[in-house]
């Protein structure tokens, strides 16, 4: 009887020699071609190529250039933000990463381990740096106006005076003249607020009076206001330039004169009445460290300015003649 346990011997294969099997895989990913680049204020995008579709790619950002050890590069120690992705097909691969601060520089460092958990050289990009925030100006020049009628009042409507804000103050540069030497601004009023007088330069030169002033207050609301300048009496022509200042504390300047000298960083404007043919007026700025100013604004032709110590913002003729006299008012507020 044959037994019904029988093998069948055909199927049998032989077992493979221990030098026949395939040896296990010991060769490292090759990275090459590392970048990055800020992407905006805040994130920054990243690539790295390798020769290997398997495991895993870990990148690691720092502020140094010096590369981490492979351990605190996978882990993420130290780094300002890390990360990892799977690898699963040779060729370039991208990253990601906001949440980083502005104007700040920052190094890529990239490492892959493959499937069999071979760990590549660490390749490091040159580093990039994200864009800086540029805070709003505290000190801009916004608009300019004249009028060459004879006036007692001078109304320029909706003056530009720049974006609103709780702690604005916009500041109003007048350059006028009248035959009388006893006239004399009473008021300005900004959209409605009532300003206060900065400063008064009067040059009685010639039998004419010619006057450069400034005056300034609290306006945190409106984008553009009606600047309404009112005098003792008929003036022959006037003309009127806006700022807008923050990071001050009040409308009274610290400092006026062309040669005051500044006790603290100081937001510091002019202006200047330029009798020459044709009568105009010029306004200058800077923001200045402490030091002892040294201003002054004269006749460039043409109705324009040359001013020293100060950067030009605005010339505008107000009249076709010439009076030769061309004072000058300067302030300046100490910056907090």
């Amino acid at each position: 009887m044959r037994n019904a346990l029988a093998l069948d011997l055909t199927s049998i294969r032989p077992v493979a020699a221990a030098g026949d099997l395939p040896p296990p895989d010991a060769t490292a990913p090759t990275l090459s071609g590392p970048a990055n680049s800020a992407d905006g204020t805040s994130a920054m995008t990243g690539s790295i190529d390798t020769n290997e579709g398997t495991g895993t790619l870990f990148w690691y950002l720092s502020a140094s250039a010096a590369p981490p050890d492979a351990g605190d590069l996978m882990s993420g120690t130290g780094a300002v933000i890390a990360g990892s992705q799977p690898v699963t097909a040779a060729g370039v691969q991208t990253i990601a990463a906001s949440g980083l601060a502005p104007g700040t520089a920052y190094y890529t460092h990239f490492l892959h381990r493959d499937a069999a958990g071979n760990s590549s050289a660490i390749a490091s990009a040159d580093g990039f740096t994200t864009e800086a925030i540029t805070p709003a100006s505290s000190r801009e020049f916004c608009d300019v106006a004249a009028n060459a009628a004879d006036r007692s009042t001078y109304t320029f409507p909706a003056m530009s005076i720049g974006a609103p804000s709780a702690t604005r103050y916009v500041v109003v540069c007048l350059a006028w003249r009248a035959v009388e030497s006893w006239r004399r601004v009473n008021s300005v009023s900004i959209g409605g607020v009532s300003a206060m007088r900065a400063v008064e330069t009067r040059d009685t030169g010639g039998g004419n009076l010619s006057v450069a002033e400034i005056w300034a207050a609290h306006v945190p609301v409106g984008s553009a206001a009606d600047v309404v300048v009112s005098l003792s009496d008929t003036v022959v022509r006037l003309g009127a330039a806006t700022y807008r200042l923050e990071g001050i504390a009040r409308a009274v300047p610290d400092h006026v004169g062309e040669a005051a000298t500044l006790s603290a960083a100081s937001h510091v404007i002019g202006v200047h009445f330029n009798g020459n043919l044709p009568c105009s007026i010029s306004t200058a700025s800077d923001d200045l460290a402490p030091m002892t100013l040294a201003i002054s604004a004269g006749d460039g032709g043409g109705g324009k300015s040359s001013w020293r110590g100060l950067t030009k913002d605005s010339d505008l003729a107000i009249e076709a003649l010439s009076t030769t006299f061309s004072p000058i008012a300067v302030a300046a507020w100490h910056q907090t």
